[in-house]
């Protein structure tokens, strides 16, 4: 499919909220991509509304047929995610990522290196090129690739910091070049050869975040910063060499300190995705909730395109339930929306919609929004305030 073709079904086009003329402009100088998915495109970046990516997966504590339901279920909703990753672990389940891309309409995302490494042989590079090939082949439409697990950050991470490594992947690939006693990681050593795969079939490199701050007084610390700047000089290696490229980073930051990360990650000039940001490493069991925070401090401040949807189970262990993984994306939709809705027309017209209709019935209850609520009583007041209630108390004139 032509990239004007994909350009004019996008939801962002046909809804108005971006013309296909600037998409095409910005897609053109990487500071937006199309992530392609099995029936339905994203587009991601500047100028364009906040998406919202989830994960799920299979480890050896999860049950599978539970991933399944979350997954059939989170494809049903009116506000699925706009991306999906495959997040699983368990090698005997290696290939949850084929359920995915059969289930999900949307652009489906992994991370290759999670079911391809060994104790005993650590990340073969021949193994990890086959591994993307296969990926890519089957549907897949993006990978999280972790190029700067290098050995000179990981030196000063461990000196430094309580936890230096707080990325799963990026800590296989940092135990990878241990056991072997390379000097380069993997993904450092095989970049053209994964550069020549994605470009052929046109797919989407986010490169991941090794070192990314385990607390909010580690964020912008000598291991952060170096890894942001080396970031940044892969995004311009991967898109000289044609690859649709977005980025990844920062994790657990202070409110404060978002400004100064994005003014070093913004040098990449490509999409962003925050892994959060957590904003506080006090708030265990509500991580769903400081994600919201941090996602939309850092998406208005033009930080951040891609937010992603996490668990209340994020610091307190456990597989998170079918229920948790709802309300974690309900959390970070509410958060995109918060930030879009500021910026483009048909999306402030959703909201006025609500307030049209709670004037209409006069009562701040009314059912739909964006997660189509029900009402049980939509009348007059509500229960709550009954008698006292200032909307019947003061009814609205019309506006003439």
């Amino acid at each position: 499919m032509e990239i004007d073709e994909i350009i004019l079904g996008l939801d962002d086009v046909l809804r108005g909220n971006i013309t296909a003329d600037l998409l095409r402009n910005a897609v053109e100088d990487g500071s937006a991509v199309l992530i392609r998915g099995r029936e339905r495109s994203v587009a991601v970046g500047s100028s364009l509304p906040v998406k919202i990516n989830t994960n799920i997966g299979i480890s050896d504590k999860s049950d599978p047929n539970v991933e399944v339901e979350k997954l059939k279920l989170l494809s049903s909703f009116s506000f699925r995610p706009d991306l999906m990753m495959d997040h699983t672990i368990d090698r005997e389940h290696r290939d949850f990522w084929k359920t995915m891309v059969r289930h999900f309409d949307g652009p489906v995302g992994t991370l290759p290196h999670y079911t391809i490494y060994s104790p005993q042989h650590g990340i073969e590079k021949s193994a990890l090129i086959d591994r993307i090939t296969e990926m890519l082949e089957g549907g897949v439409a993006f990978m999280t690739l972790h190029f700067t697990s290098d050995p000179d950050i990981y030196d000063v991470a461990r000196k430094t910091r309580p936890i230096p490594v707080t990325s799963r992947g990026g800590g296989l690939v940092v135990r990878d070049m241990l056991r072997s006693g390379r000097n380069e990681n993997v993904f450092r050593a095989a970049i053209a050869d994964i550069a020549s795969v994605f470009r052929k079939f046109d797919a989407t490199i986010s490169v991941g975040t090794t070192y990314r701050p385990p607390d909010i007084f580690s964020a912008l610390d000598e291991a952060h910063t170096l890894e942001t700047k080396r970031q940044v000089q892969i995004v311009r290696e991967l898109r000289e060499a044609g690859v649709s490229v977005i980025m990844e980073g920062v994790g657990h930051v202070q409110l404060t300190d978002i400004p100064r990360y994005i003014a070093i990650a913004s040098k990449a000039k490509c999409p962003f995705m925050p892994l959060g940001p957590t904003t506080t490493d006090s708030a265990i069991g509500f991580d769903h909730v400081v994600n919201a925070i941090g996602g939309v401090t850092m998406a208005l401040a033009g930080g951040a395109h891609i937010l992603n949807s996490i668990t209340r189970e994020e610091h307190t262990g456990g597989v998170p339930s079918l229920e948790s993984v709802v309300e974690g994306l309900k959390a970070a939709k509410v958060a995109a929306h918060s930030v879009n809705v500021t910026r483009f027309e048909r999306i402030k017209a959703f909201d006025r919609m609500t307030i049209e209709q709670r004037g209409k019935q006069v009562s701040c209850v009314v059912a739909g929004g964006l997660f189509n609520e029900r009402v049980d009583d939509p009348r007059k007041g509500c229960n709550r305030c009954s008698f006292e209630c200032p909307i019947v108390l003061a009814p609205a004139s019309p506006i003439h």
